[in-house]
């Protein structure tokens, strides 16, 4: 008998997957995308909400930076500063800088907060300001006094609180205290 004689009843199969092996592979691949699955949701989703808050972020540092930068050049008549404040806490704030430009840094109407120069035009700082969340306060030259009067202000600080859309839930803030230059 020759060594590749095999009987009739034992034909092999060298190729493919059997119905059953077939089965078992999709049942495996099932159960690990069910598991996988929401560990994936759950990556885009604090991927989305990190991509949101550092944005929030960035507007926030930006428009606190533009303000301290703007009440910097606050000018000074050698009596006293040219800014009006409605109160020693305010959410608006209008000054006229050493060149003669005169400036209002408005947060009156949330979620804009808007800089405009007299004759040029509004530009929009941030558009998620939070309710209240723009507030402008003097201080006297002590720090500690809240004052309105442009003879006695030393010190203007910036509170801004933004909010992270689509929520509007979640709250950003930062607080900045300009020392007003060009004193006499």
């Amino acid at each position: 008998m020759p060594a590749s004689f095999e009987p009739i009843g034992r034909c092999r199969r060298t190729a493919g997957f059997t119905l059953v092996e077939l089965v078992m592979t999709l049942i495996i691949l099932g159960v690990l995308a069910a598991v996988a699955a929401p560990i994936l949701f759950g990556g885009f989703r604090v991927f989305s909400v990190s991509t949101a808050d550092l944005h929030t972020l960035d507007k926030l540092r930006y428009a606190t930076e533009r303000m301290a930068r703007e009440l910097r050049e606050v000018q000074h008549t050698g009596v006293s500063y040219v800014l009006a404040m409605a109160g020693a806490t305010t959410s608006s704030v209008t000054f006229t800088k050493n060149d003669g430009t005169v400036v209002t840094l408005n947060g009156s109407a949330p979620p804009a907060l808007t800089l405009t120069y007299a004759g040029v035009g509004v530009a929009t700082l941030t558009d998620q300001v939070a309710a209240g969340g723009a507030l402008f306060t003097g201080y006297a030259i002590d720090g500690v006094t809240t004052t309105n009067d442009p003879a006695q202000i030393a010190f203007v600080e910036i509170t801004l609180s933004l909010q992270r859309p689509p929520d509007n839930v979640t709250t950003f803030s930062q607080r900045t205290r300009v020392a007003l230059r060009n004193q006499p």
